[in-house]
């Protein structure tokens, strides 16, 4: 019955989404904030061509999972689901926000709620601290952005995304964006909590990326100088070659989720920084993120078409010209014919997106495992959810009508060579040679460095308390005095 309902209401939500978009662009203002003079940006939502798209794959990968979760064989609680619409309508708010100001409130509510219900989750003294690292680089990330946006309403701009001229400024909220993406500086903490791996695991995964590359793309649309782009090239090549070399050497595909995350995000930045008028490839980069890492996420082998099911992720990364990841593949035509007769810029594009298809393979070998039930309904729809996102990313390519032309389909044939020859090679290779290249790599996660900076923040904090427990304690009307008696002296 609980199952039912949820998925009913998934699927209102994911027909709702669908009909928005056949009106006009909107925008919604929810509240002016108070003076006037300090606060000029009000609280602010809009739905256009970077965010109804993402927003849509969002919703897909709230369907494709509840569609699916019968099969897993374990009772969500009521709160569990509950708690999957809230983050899904609060990681909608995050991608819809229309400024700065808006985008600092979403993300911290976003972080929080999806914090407390891992608390709530949460009995390993381990699983709690890497939860606090992975908040404190999110909290991180929004400070870095709520920089930025001072330092450009400080000087003159706005916190609308049309009004941040100042390199600095944009530098700040670039850097905000890559530590939630774990580009710079390097990492992949988030907790591996067993019981929500595949079903929740998915959105928690999946959602966080999303919502930063919807930010980076408003930052490109609106123009960023270009004294930044240096720091969007070197995000962009370090997710798209660390990344990818990991994520075609993990057996398990729903632990290598973090390496193909970082991946598809170094894909989308470093396309766009190559070619700044090209937006969109973010926003493609975010789609293609979204769908097929629902479709790595959620696939299992219960019978052997469900092999060729969960080559959906393949084919969305693939870069047929008709879906979102046709317009990297398109940018990277863009770079060749702009710099014949070779791209270095489009060769790393191709060679990144052969990176994320070939390990979307893994999933065909996957071991076949038992039905954990017998109904006929929930086998019907698990095959409807890991279908989904392959039909939704055809019809997302279909809306954004991608420009096609001969570079497109010669690169797409390119591709294809690429992904054949890279899966040759990895079909060659011994498993003690996968495994050690894997260990070579694996010496580049900073995990322990991170866990270093936190202790050193905890002592920190320590200190602090202990000289404000001083200051509230008997001794505070002395110090009151001190610093009465300095300022009087410092003032002449």
């Amino acid at each position: 019955m609980q199952w039912g309902l949820s998925a009913a209401m998934a699927l209102l939500i994911w027909l709702t989404t669908l009909a928005v978009r056949l009106g006009p662009d909107r925008n919604i203002q929810l509240s002016v904030w108070q003076p006037s003079q300090m606060f000029v940006s009000p609280i602010g939502l809009t739905l256009d061509a970077i965010t109804w798209p993402i927003t849509y794959a969002v919703v897909t990968v709230l369907v494709a999972m509840v569609f699916t979760s019968a099969s897993r064989g374990s009772e969500s609680t009521a709160g569990v689901r509950i708690f999957w619409f809230l983050y899904t309508g609060s990681a909608i708010l995050s991608i819809l926000a229309d400024n700065l100001l808006t985008v600092i409130i979403t993300w911290t509510f976003f972080d929080f709620i999806s914090a407390i219900f891992l608390f709530s989750l949460l009995r390993v003294d381990t699983e709690i601290r890497q939860v606090l690292t992975r908040l404190s680089i999110d909290i991180s990330g929004i400070l870095l952005i709520l920089a930025g946006t001072a330092f450009s309403i400080t000087f003159g701009d706005g916190a609308r995304f049309g009004d941040i001229s100042s390199p600095l400024g944009v530098s700040l909220i670039a850097l905000g964006g890559f530590v939630r993406l774990g580009l710079l500086p390097l990492h992949f903490n988030l907790p591996g909590l067993m019981v929500i791996r595949r079903g929740l695991g998915t959105l928690l995964r999946l959602y966080p990326p999303a919502i930063v590359l919807a930010l980076l793309a408003k930052l490109f649309r609106a123009g960023v100088p270009d004294q930044t782009l240096p720091w969007f090239l070197v995000a962009g090549i370090s997710g798209l070659v660390i990344g990818g070399l990991r994520w075609i050497l993990e057996s398990d595909t729903v632990a290598g989720r973090p390496f193909f995350i970082l991946c598809m995000s170094g894909i989308g930045i470093f396309a766009v920084a190559s070619a700044p008028d090209t937006y969109m490839g973010l926003v493609s980069a975010a789609i293609t993120l979204l769908l097929a890492g629902a479709v790595l996420s959620l696939a299992e082998v219960f019978t052997p078409s469900h092999r060729v099911l969960a080559l959906g992720a393949a084919i969305i990364q693939l870069g047929i010209p008709i879906m979102p990841m046709g317009i990297l593949i398109n940018t990277a035509g863009n770079l060749v014919k702009e710099n014949l007769p070779v791209s270095l810029a489009a060769i790393a594009i191709l060679l990144g997106v052969s990176f994320t298809t070939l390990g979307s393979l893994h999933t065909y070998y996957a071991k076949e495992i038992p039905w954990r039930t017998g109904e006929s309904l929930v086998r019907l729809t698990f095959g409807m959810g890991l279908s989904l996102p392959l039909f939704a990313s055809i019809g997302i390519g279909l809306h954004l009508r991608p420009e096609v032309n001969i570079w497109s389909w010669i690169l797409l044939g390119f591709q294809v060579l690429l992904v054949v020859g890279g899966f040759y090679i990895l079909r060659n290779l011994s498993e003690r040679d996968i495994v050690r290249v894997r260990f070579n790599l694996s010496r580049i996660d900073p995990s322990a460095a991170y866990t270093a900076i936190a202790g050193g923040i905890q002592f920190i904090l320590a200190g602090m308390k202990s000289i404000a427990d001083l200051i509230e304690g008997e001794a505070a009307i002395l110090w009151i005095i001190a610093i009465t008696v300095f300022l009087v002296l410092a003032s002449g």
